[in-house]
């Protein structure tokens, strides 16, 4: 008498195998095309610099400026992009990034505070 176990068994593992590559395919394609949760960012305002000078972030982010300074500022982006008019002292400006690239901006106020947000 003839017995197919051992066949029977390597047949159920390479399906077990077959479906666990497909589970594990699928899921890192899901992760790689599932949108980025948006994150806030804060650049301060203070002595007359924007601090941190360099930040980066991910389209659809929130930006906020805040101004700890001592006189009134503004963040005005050197290309189209944002423009947040007189920000006085305790006061904020809020951009979500929709657009991405290099964004280097300025103080209308006080033209050598100069920084860049990089939106990816």
């Amino acid at each position: 008498m003839r017995t197919h176990r051992g066949r029977g068994r390597r047949t159920i593992d390479a399906i077990s195998a077959r479906f666990v590559f497909a589970a594990a395919t699928w899921l890192l394609a899901a992760s790689r095309i599932a949108p980025a949760v948006p994150t806030a960012h804060t650049i301060d305002i203070v002595g007359d610099a924007y601090r941190p000078t360099d930040s980066a972030a991910q389209r659809g982010d929130t930006i906020r400026w805040r101004n700890t300074d001592l006189v009134a500022h503004t963040v005005t982006s050197r290309r189209p992009g944002f423009e947040s008019g007189r920000i006085e002292p305790g006061g904020q400006f809020i951009w979500i990034a929709g657009d991405t690239g290099v964004f280097p901006y300025y103080c209308k106020r006080h033209r050598a505070m100069t920084a860049t947000l990089t939106v990816r």
